[in-house]
């Protein structure tokens, strides 16, 4: 089992560590960044095998070969952690089945060194932990308040709006009188202007029955592209969505939830689109988060950027709306968070991250 000079003078040049292993687990061939990943020299005359290589502080990476040998099934991306002396890395490992001709079943095995990225990953969660954590107790907050407002005035609402209908109706019977019309006309315009209070502040804190189930990310986000898409091009909005084709990101979400969250994220961000430049919305997909981002410009003040996922702000003049503050808090449901950044060309981004949490469930709240 030997590989071709050729191939064997490409794959030298890679940053990936390659290990060649025939039937028996020894080591026949590996490039340099083979042996920089591992930390040793290797020397094939020997048929070094791969359990000595790895040594006890190693045994789940042998193990996980080992598994690759029983199964004889290939592997992408398979993340594991590699003891090399005093450091931990994080490597992510590929493998193949390859046989030499005479039906010996041997591996090969690709190393890429993700130790950096994992670090500064995690270092994010952490900070990004502590931002949801106070974030979650003002929510929490919020939302007591929401109910008991939304508790207190629906009643006298009913009642009002039952009352100024009731008035309208038998108006007729009545004298002329074109200005008790006219205010009674106004009275019940506040009232159904009360009554899309209430169901805002009911819809922001209601999540009561949130369900997660194992769903396709990349199916919600695809489909909120094509939402902000419509929706801008009846607004007037030159906006351009992309996105991977017929991705899969597999983690549990409440998927009717997500996908209202962020319909009310685009759709809001089309209203703070500026009509003379063009915006654009975009998705990926890294191995640790899926990520939404709108790119525009708009007639927003940079001051008023913090306050855009405030509960009573709104997008809209003149009419008001919970929608962004319900898309963060479905977002920070998810384990995410939606940030505004304001550009120094003066455009604003929006992005959304859903980190590839694999849970089956998470507390109400």
């Amino acid at each position: 089992m030997e590989l071709g000079k050729e191939t064997a003078k490409y794959l030298n040049i890679l940053k990936e560590g390659v290990l060649l292993l025939n039937d028996r687990k020894e080591v026949v061939y590996h490039n340099r960044s083979a042996e920089k990943i591992l930390g040793q020299k290797i020397n094939l005359a020997q048929r070094v095998n791969i359990e000595n290589i790895l040594g006890g502080a190693n045994q789940q990476f042998y193990e996980f070969l080992f598994t690759r040998y029983l199964g004889c099934e290939d592997t992408a991306n398979h993340e594991i952690s590699y003891r090399r002396g005093n450091r931990t890395l994080r490597l992510q490992i590929s493998t193949c089945g390859v046989e030499d001709g005479n039906g010996r079943y041997g591996l090969m095995v690709a190393m890429n060194d993700i130790t950096g990225l994992w670090k500064l990953h995690d270092r994010e969660k952490k900070l990004q932990s502590h931002l949801l954590k106070n974030y979650a107790d003002q929510m929490e907050n919020l939302r007591q308040i929401a109910r008991n407002v939304a508790h207190e005035i629906r009643n006298p609402l009913v009642s009002i709006g039952g009352y100024v209908n009731l008035l309208l109706k038998k108006h007729d019977l009545l004298k002329d009188r074109k200005e008790y019309k006219k205010y009674l006309g106004y009275i019940s315009k506040d009232t159904e202007r009360l009554h899309e209070i209430v169901k805002q502040v009911e819809r922001y804190s209601d999540f009561t029955e949130i369900k997660f189930t194992r769903q396709n990310v990349a199916r919600i986000f695809e489909d909120a592209l094509k939402f902000a898409e419509k929706y801008a091009r009846v607004r007037g909005i030159n906006l351009k969505g992309r996105g991977p084709v017929n991705a899969d990101f597999t983690v549990y979400v409440d998927s009717r939830k997500l996908r209202q969250g962020l319909r009310y994220l685009v759709k809001n961000a089309v209203h703070l689109a500026s009509r003379t430049h063009p915006a654009s919305i975009e998705y990926e997909l890294s191995p640790f988060e899926a990520h939404l981002s709108i790119q525009l410009h708009t007639h927003l003040e940079k001051e008023e950027v913090p306050f855009l996922f405030n509960p009573f702000y709104s997008t809209r003049q003149r009419k008001l709306n919970f929608e962004l503050a319900t898309a963060q808090r479905i977002a920070l449901l998810h384990g995410g968070i939606i940030n505004a950044i304001w550009n120094d060309d003066g455009s604003l981004e929006l992005l959304l991250s859903i980190p590839r949490e694999k849970r089956l469930s998470r507390a109400q709240g």
